[in-house]
């Protein structure tokens, strides 16, 4: 999200199985220009309140680990995503740093509407690092999907970078200032501008409109993010331990 464009009103795990613990791919996680942190139902609607961060965050994003982190234009906090309490880890050094991401290994990215180009931060210290030197400046976010980092950019374009591949305009973005951007859980990549949820197409920046969120508790959204999947292991852990448990009644009981 973009620091200059506040408005003037100035996304905890869901487990949908017993077994499995899959996360709802219908949910996200956002905060809007008053700082409020938020889950949205993109399917539903329904908006839960979480809380209120204490600093002018700019963007969120979960890492491979469930940890939920946040940027304002001068440092990294980890959230408490029950509270949205703040914890500082550090101070990036991007100037103008408005939109972060995770990839599928967990390493934490974020980009700037001033500094061009892709920084990778370090989750203990917070300090940042530019590791891919392209034309582009974000207008407020990024997202990970299928070995991509895809931007909304300041020229209202979807782009999108790739470490060794470098980067490419996808299409123009109809909606201007898309300052929240996330991958759910059903690969689709969504787009937040002020109140207004949309899906993109990723191949050419084609668009369709998915809702309003109609809440007098949120602003526009300033950031968007997705919870992680549990990883299998985890779930065929819990699977184990319920047949487990049920071999030794079945013992108790012969």
């Amino acid at each position: 999200m973009k620091i200059g464009k506040f408005l003037a009103c100035s996304a905890v795990l869901t487990f949908t199985g017993c077994l499995v613990g899959q996360v709802d791919a219908a949910l996200l996680w956002v905060h809007d220009t008053n700082e409020k942190l938020a889950t949205v139902d993109t399917v539903s609607g329904d908006i839960v309140i979480k809380g209120t961060m204490s600093a002018q965050i700019t963007d969120i994003a979960f890492d491979t680990d469930g940890k939920l982190y946040a940027i304002d234009s001068q440092k990294f906090y980890e959230v408490n995503p029950e509270t949205a309490d703040l914890t500082l880890i550090g101070s990036h050094g991007i100037t103008g740093a408005v939109a972060l991401s995770a990839d599928d290994q967990g390493r934490m990215y974020a980009a700037s509407d001033e500094q061009c180009g892709l920084f990778e931060i370090d989750e203990t210290t917070g300090s940042g690092v530019k590791v891919l030197d392209v034309p582009l400046c974000a207008d407020g976010d990024l997202s990970w999907l299928d070995d991509r980092m895809y931007w909304s950019t300041t020229d209202n374009y979807l782009a999108r970078t790739h470490l060794d591949l470098g980067y490419r305009y996808m299409g123009y973005m109809q909606p201007s200032n898309v300052w929240g951007l996330a991958t759910g859980q059903d690969d689709e990549l969504y787009g937040f501008a002020g109140k207004c949820v949309y899906r993109f197409d990723t191949e050419d920046g084609d668009y369709e409109f998915v809702m309003n969120l109609n809440s007098s508790e949120l602003c526009g959204i300033g950031g968007a993010t997705a919870a992680p999947i549990p990883e299998p292991a985890t779930a065929m852990f819990g699977v184990a331990g319920l047949v487990g448990v049920m071999v030794m009644r079945n013992r108790k009981r012969a």
